[in-house]
Order: structure tokens, then sequence, then C-alpha cells
């Protein structure tokens, strides 16, 4: 999360769809409302939790509200990193991705170089982030909270995100 050149996800999709203007438009939609999902959860992580634990309540019983602030902004900085730097949610570095197929490549999990040019685009990006990210940040911040939620100093949580050390055996 603090060191890696490397990226968090991406979506996995026929080069046929991103062609095909009826399935590009799909995708377009579809990463939209992501992008959307991942700015609201930006704005407010808690409320962002609470939701996905009304959705999936052993989820929630399992890891507990504090827990699941801890996961939800580890995510975010990982998957939002620098904004400055992109385009928008799901901007593609393709040096990074470029390092990622020299590596396995180096290590002989594949076979033959990749270029990243040729199998990484950002033909969704601009789409993808095509909406009101005031009105996301506005629903965002007019979430009320339940009390166990309330409760959480979610700053607190922040300051501490990096103190936690990956276990050795890992």
């Amino acid at each position: 999360m603090q060191k890696s050149p490397l990226f968090a996800n991406t979506f996995c999709v026929r080069a046929a769809d991103v062609d095909d203007p009826e399935r590009k438009a799909f995708l377009d939609k579809y990463l939209r409302g992501w992008a959307m999902g991942l700015e609201f959860a930006y704005h407010n992580p808690l409320a962002a939790v609470e939701a996905v634990f009304e959705q999936f309540p052993t989820l929630a019983s399992n890891i507990g509200p504090e827990l699941g602030a801890t996961s939800i902004l580890q995510q975010i900085a990982v998957f939002r990193g620098d904004m400055t730097k992109r385009a928008g949610w799901g901007d593609h570095d393709v040096a990074a991705w470029q390092t990622f197929f020299d590596k396995i490549y180096d290590l002989k999990q594949i076979s033959k170089p990749v270029k990243a040019d040729d199998v990484v685009t950002n033909a969704c990006i601009g789409p993808a982030n095509d909406f009101d990210h005031d009105k996301v940040k506005a629903d965002a911040a007019a979430v009320t909270l339940s009390d166990a939620f309330k409760a959480i100093n979610i700053e607190d949580v922040k300051a501490h995100l990096y103190d936690q050390a990956i276990p050795a055996d890992r």
C-alpha cells in the first residue's frame, strides 16, 4: 500500500467489447456506477461500510465496524491513489502495468513478454468518471450513521492506518 510500484485491481474485458459501440456503452455505464460507489466511499467510508454490512450481515458480525473502517480505508488508499496524477477512478498507469508484465516474465510466470499498450486501455475512464462528483459527495455527507458507526473516530483510524505491520509469515 505504501511502497509498491504496482496497482490495485482492474477489470478484464475482451478487446472486441471495447471496440463494439453497444458493448462499450454498457461497460461505460457499469464503470460509472462503480466509480460513483468509490467516490461515495472516499467521502464517507463509514457509510459505505455500513451499507455493505446491511447487505451482508455475516460480514458485519465477523469483522465489526472498526475493522470494516480500517479495511475500506486501506482499499481506498490503493484504489484511489493520487488523483492529481490520474484521469479519474480506474485510470491505468501503463508504466506500472509494464513493470508488472516485465516482472512476471522475469519470474517465468509467463512464457512471452507482454507489451502493456497491447492489453491495457483507458478508453472507459472518461465515461466512467463522467458523473456529478459534487452530488455524490453531498449524498455521502447526508448519510445518517448508526450509533455503532458514529462511535468510530475515523480520523484516528486513518492516523493509525500505516501502523499495522504485516506479519513476516504472510
